[in-house]
């Protein structure tokens, strides 16, 4: 078997595999339909005057919406905390949804961090799938052994590259707004459980103050 065709045959179940994590992950995660984001703005202002209190802001995956955002082409949501109203809006390239609510119309917050460690399980049973058939144990060859070991490693970057962070409100009228996020590899802006539930409960303290 020629280079080529092992080539060709890994980069075919690398893209099946994503496409299957990727479905794996839309189904557990229960997400529902708040927008899937990547990171790129995060800040908390304790103190501001006028501005944002809480500032979250992320973009579409890709790098086709990373340029399309440089351009001008948005497709972003904006999650913002001021003193008296919660603002979020959501951009895309043919819709713009603008919601203000006042804290003293929200009801609950929600604040989660999703892991698909199932994802790490997968690519366990892989690696150790690769070690049986390097024996001789499970296949002949050591093609499914190369392909299988590229797979768990493949599973353990998908797992990290994808632990997603959520802030959301719900309010009186029964709506949920709010953005899930997780790292940008080019805005490369970090941001850990710790810190969002910091913000979560400066959103906390203005919504019990409003009432």
């Amino acid at each position: 078997m020629d280079l080529i065709t092992v080539i060709l045959e890994m980069i075919g179940a690398l893209v099946v595999y994503w496409v299957f994590l990727g479905f794996g992950t839309a189904l557990f995660s229960g997400f529902g339909t708040l927008p899937k984001r990547v990171l790129q703005n995060f800040r908390i202002n304790k103190t501001a005057r006028g501005t944002a209190l809480v500032r979250v802001v992320g973009r579409a995956e890709g790098l086709i919406s990373f340029i399309l955002t440089i351009m001008g082409l948005s497709d972003q949501t904006h999650f913002e905390l001021f003193e008296d109203k919660i603002f979020y809006r959501s951009n895309s390239l043919s819709l713009q949804i603008v919601n203000t609510v006042m804290l003293d119309h929200v009801n609950h917050t929600i604040c989660t961090l999703y892991q698909p460690i199932w994802v790490l399980v997968f690519g366990a049973l892989q690696l150790l799938a690769a070690l049986l058939s390097l024996l001789g144990v499970a296949f002949v060859g050591s093609l499914p052994a190369l392909i299988l070991g590229v797979l768990a490693l493949f599973s353990a970057y998908f797992f990290w590259t994808n632990r997603f962070l959520v802030m959301a409100i719900k309010t009186s009228s029964g709506d949920t707004f709010g953005i899930v996020f997780k790292r940008s590899i080019i805005e490369n802006v970090e941001v850990d459980f710790g810190k969002v539930r910091n913000a979560m409960h400066l959103v906390d303290k203005k919504i019990l103050a409003a009432k």
